[in-house]
């Protein structure tokens, strides 16, 4: 006969979630879930699976990673760690593992990020006032930059492929706005927008 179901079995549930494929396609990296017995809480890693010979090993040992991303050369591995119940931010080690480097400080936590195609740029989208915001942050270590205006809700965006320009829409009252701002040759923080598409009937782009 069957054993009932009981409340404990929940401590015997793993989940899996947000894969990742690298750059060549021999490896996986996802998040591996489960609830902590002692302090009840959610737990999360990022595991790292070889493809080519099915092995699997834990890559990160924080008590919430999640959102693994390769760099597009595929050497580094990005991801969200939230550390004593903080707000997660963005960290980086190398793919075969190492070290750790925490690569944000948003005082409100990153919620959505994403590598340029050449991996000189780390965009993210956070609540750094009232409204999201989306924000630039050169990987070289120079200083990050808002690219979505304060007075506006603004989340997520996409780079070019040459990663010489971001798009960003934002909500300027009740419509979006699709701003394109070159990343490269920017003189002012935040850089002035290159053009912006009105998606509004009978709108044109400026």
């Amino acid at each position: 006969m069957p054993e009932p179901i009981t409340p404990e079995l929940i401590y015997h549930l793993k989940t899996v979630g947000d894969p990742a494929l690298s750059p060549g396609g021999t490896l996986l990296a996802y998040t591996l879930g489960w609830v902590d017995e002692e302090s009840l809480g959610a737990r999360s890693r990022i595991m790292l699976m070889d493809l080519g010979s099915g092995s699997c090993k834990e890559l990160t040992d924080g008590e919430k990673d999640s959102a693994p991303k390769f760099s597009p050369e595929g050497s580094q591995l990005a991801f969200l760690r939230s550390v004593d119940g903080n707000p997660a931010q963005v960290w980086s080690m190398a793919a075969d593992g190492g070290d750790a480097n925490q690569l944000t400080h948003a005082a409100k936590g990153v919620f959505d990020y994403a590598w340029s195609p050449d991996g000189k740029w780390l965009a993210y989208s956070s609540f750094k006032s009232r409204t999201p915001g989306v924000f630039i942050l050169p990987t070289n270590g120079g200083r990050e930059f808002r690219v979505s205006s304060r007075r506006f809700q603004a989340i997520g965006g996409s780079f070019a492929p040459d990663s010489r320009y971001f798009a960003c829409s934002q909500l300027t009252g009740r419509k979006y706005v699709t701003y394109l701002y070159e990343l490269v040759n920017r003189v002012q923080n935040p850089p002035p927008p290159t053009f912006a598409i009105d998606a509004s009937p009978g709108s044109t782009p400026t």
